[in-house]
């Protein structure tokens, strides 16, 4: 922090980061939020709804409340729709700048040390990920092997259970507790 002016380094060590995300909602959020409700929320939203319902008086609150209600979720759907897409987009674009820079990215590498040298990395790769997964696959096979054998010798609750249940015959009904 050597680069640092003393009084942003000084304000880095003294200051908690509560301290700091509450001065950040005080002078950045909470106007922020205030103009928002203040500039579009209240005329656009709040008061033409308040109007419309104080003007329809006693006539029919529940129609007119239910016909409201279906026009708000209208309308919550379609910005629900609207981010959905919008998000989807952003998905795919960014699916798609992937594969194609993989596709550049393996041609350029090919085009530098040349098709043989490539090969050669490539077999060496997948055998380095068969030896791996044949690895992964015979210790679980093992451990698979290990279990049962323990489970087959020890009992379930790893002693003598001939006193437990209806005698020796009712082992194999038994449920398995834990691991072993």
């Amino acid at each position: 922090m050597e680069y640092l002016p003393d009084s942003i380094t000084q304000h880095l060590t003294t200051t908690s980061f509560s301290a700091l995300t509450a001065h950040l909602n005080t002078s950045y959020l909470t106007p922020a939020l205030a103009h928002v409700r203040a500039a579009y929320i209240d005329p656009y939203l709040v008061r033409p709804a308040a109007s419309y319902l104080a003007s329809s008086g006693g006539a029919m609150p529940d129609l007119l409340s239910v016909a409201l209600l279906l026009v708000i979720l209208f309308l919550s759907l379609k910005v629900l729709d609207y981010a959905r897409r919008v998000v989807m987009f952003w998905v795919g674009l960014a699916w798609w700048l992937l594969w194609w820079a993989s596709v550049i990215g393996v041609g350029v590498w090919l085009y530098t040390s040349g098709v043989e040298r490539a090969a050669r990395d490539v077999g060496w790769l997948v055998g380095l990920a068969r030896g791996f997964l044949g690895r992964v696959f015979e210790d679980m096979e093992r451990a698979g092997r290990q279990q049962q054998q323990q489970q087959r010798q020890a009992g379930v609750f790893g002693g003598n259970n001939a006193g437990f249940g209806a005698g020796g015959g009712a082992r194999g009904h038994q449920v398995p507790l834990g691991r072993y």
